[in-house]
């Protein structure tokens, strides 16, 4: 090919690069050119070929995949656009080149032919064989054309004298070759049709076989459509009720978030409470400390303190008691026979300092300014026997058991906890009304106290030596309990100061206890007059509301009234105020109104009496 181009003038063929780059395309180009050429000199038969050239210009790319790399390719297209230009360059048309051009032109419909085998078989090893052997065929049919363009015209016509017809015969076995490869080419691309045919029909019958048994499945599936049409009108019916109900639930849904609005409202409002309420309680705390500071100084101050020396006098008096020999009640059988809890006490003033807790702040400080006051500290800091009896001015109606005073009671007890010698015993009166309370009442708050001090001390019962005393006090006999009281009492250590604390002596001040409780807290205040026959006895008596019967008999210097206008103030009651309640004192009726009862001196006598006699023959 090289030589042939060099031997041509023609610039179109002399400036074709055989070792460039060539495309099917410019192969399509030329030999349309080489169509039109040949049309002109008078040719007819490549008018189809030329025809089908242009139309299915897209058809040789499958062809052109066969072929074994890019430079192979290139070479097959650089030859075939080579003879191309040949024939567009000769300015007349032999037989030879009418052969051999209509010969080559088949190459791309043949390709063309092949383009849907070759997308259906793309891994067919026969195919690629046979493209091979194509590919060889067209470039020796280009090797022989271009060989047979070469040669001198004179000299091909002295070749055909002397050969005859053997002188095209290596030609003709070219051409047959490039028609031998491409009708292989036809036969392969054939049988695979074939055989893919024979694969579609017997895929067609299984697909029918398939059909047949959609077929039957089809009535099956018109029975499930009619089932699947009545459920689902019952679920459009279902579906109509979820509406009414999603209707009915948004409305619900809308009042829950009023409410959730009210709630979150009523939230911010009850911090805002717990905020006040907290800076209260702090309020609280810190009038209670103040108090614990007030007592504690009051009571390291207070001359019962200092005294150390009563210890030898109690020992002398235990001594005394030791070598006294009489037949008496036990310890344990007179805590038997009154039956008090040993920790019922001890509930009662956990309950009330709980209750402290949640006490408004001005009942704080009126505890705060009793506390603080003159009269109570004089009272407390006393070396001597003493009786305080403080009462406030709160209704009736307007008091629980969460008052001021019996803050002020748990509060004193409390701080007086391990602070020897004092000892404390103590009753609520508020905490024992109920009849199914055991120790209700008059004759309950003075069992309680007796206990306290058996629990308390190793007293003698030396005095418990009749019949009739041990039967007065197993039939639980008032007067005979307030003597027993008075006796336990001059019988402690006279180094001891006994604190006792009865807290809201007004629940008490009922019509059917009133004689009882005036009986009783006149014995005990009279064991606060009688100093110097034993321990230091300090009585502390509180009522938040005015008293009926047992204030009327208090002296002033012993009686602490507060003033009811003043039970809401923040700084407690003042000296002056103190002095303005005590004005309003008791009628007269209630000051002197009295019970009939026995002296002492004859309550004690009238045990000497018979054995026969009554508990009412007493009184």
């Amino acid at each position: 090919m090289q030589a042939y181009q060099s031997s041509m003038k023609d610039s179109s063929i002399s400036a074709l690069d055989l070792r460039g780059k060539h495309s099917w395309d410019d192969v399509l180009r030329v030999a349309k050119d080489a169509e039109i050429v040949y049309q002109r000199a008078g040719g007819k038969g490549l008018r189809k070929a030329g025809r089908f050239i242009t139309t299915k210009s897209g058809a040789v790319q499958p062809y052109l995949r066969l072929i074994p790399n890019d430079s192979y390719a290139s070479i097959l297209c650089g030859g075939l656009r080579l003879v191309f230009e040949i024939n567009i360059a000769a300015s007349q048309i032999g037989e030879r080149r009418d052969k051999v051009l209509k010969t080559l032109l088949r190459i791309p419909k043949v390709i063309a032919q092949a383009e849907h085998s070759v997308e259906t078989f793309p891994s067919d090893p026969v195919l690629y064989d046979r493209a091979a052997e194509l590919y060889f065929a067209v470039l020796t049919a280009i090797e022989g054309t271009t060989r047979w363009l070469l040669q001198n015209p004179a000299w091909k016509q002295v070749r055909a004298l002397v050969l005859g017809p053997h002188y095209i015969k290596s030609f003709k076995d070219k051409i047959q070759s490039l028609d031998d490869a491409l009708g292989a080419m036809q036969e392969r691309i054939s049988t695979l049709r074939d055989g893919a045919i024979i694969r579609t029909e017997k895929v067609v019958e299984s697909v029918e076989m398939v059909v047949n048994k959609v077929g039957r499945t089809g009535d099956i599936v018109d029975l499930t459509t009619k089932a699947t049409l009545h459920h689902v009108h019952g679920l459009q019916s279902e579906m109509e009720g979820l509406n009414h109900s999603a209707n009915h639930t948004s409305t619900k849904v809308s009042s829950i978030t009023e409410d959730i609005r009210a709630l979150t409202k009523l939230q911010e409002e009850t911090h805002v409470k717990m905020d006040h309420l907290h800076d209260m309680q702090q309020a609280k705390d810190e009038a209670k400390r103040a108090m614990m500071i007030v007592l504690e100084e009051t009571t390291k101050t207070s001359e019962w303190m200092k005294k150390k020396d009563r210890v030898i006098d109690r020992l002398k008096r235990q001594i005394a008691m030791l070598e006294r020999a009489a037949t008496s009640l036990s310890r344990d059988e007179l805590l038997d026979m009154l039956g008090v809890s040993a920790d019922s006490s001890f509930q009662d003033l956990q309950r009330s300092l709980r209750a402290g807790q949640s006490i408004e702040l001005s009942a704080s400080h009126i505890a705060k300014g009793i506390i603080e006051g003159k009269k109570f500290r004089e009272w407390l800091s006393t070396d001597n026997s003493a009786a305080l009896f403080i009462e406030g001015g709160l209704s009736s109606a307007s008091y629980g058991l969460n008052t001021p005073m019996s803050l002020l009671s748990s509060t004193v007890i409390d701080s007086l906890h391990d602070k020897e010698p004092a000892v404390t015993i103590y009753f609520f009166c508020g905490s024992h009304t109920s009849s199914k309370d055991l120790i209700r009442g008059p004759h309950g708050m003075m069992r309680s106290l007796i206990c306290q001090i058996l629990r308390l001390f190793s007293v003698e019962l030396d005095f418990i030596s009749s019949r009739l005393y041990r039967e007065q006090l197993q039939s639980l006999n008032l007067y005979t309990l307030c003597d027993c009281f008075g006796k336990l009492v001059k019988r402690l250590p006279i180094d001891t100061v006994l604190v006792c604390i009865i807290d809201s002596i007004c629940f008490f001040e009922k019509r059917e206890w009133a004689e009882d409780c005036q009986k009783a807290i006149n014995d005990i205040q009279d064991l606060a007059d009688e100093d110097g026959l034993g321990p230091v006895f300090k009585l502390l008596i509180t009522s938040p509301s005015r008293s009926r019967y047992v204030g009327g008999t208090w002296p002033a210097q012993c009686h602490l009234l507060l003033p009811a206008d003043d039970l809401s103030g923040r700084g407690g009651p003042t000296e002056r105020q103190n002095a303005k309640g005590r004005e309003r004192d008791y009628p007269r009726s209630l000051r002197t109104r009295s019970y009939p009862c026995k002296r002492r001196e004859e309550f004690s006598g009238s045990f000497s009496q018979s054995d026969d006699a009554s508990g009412s023959d007493i009184v």
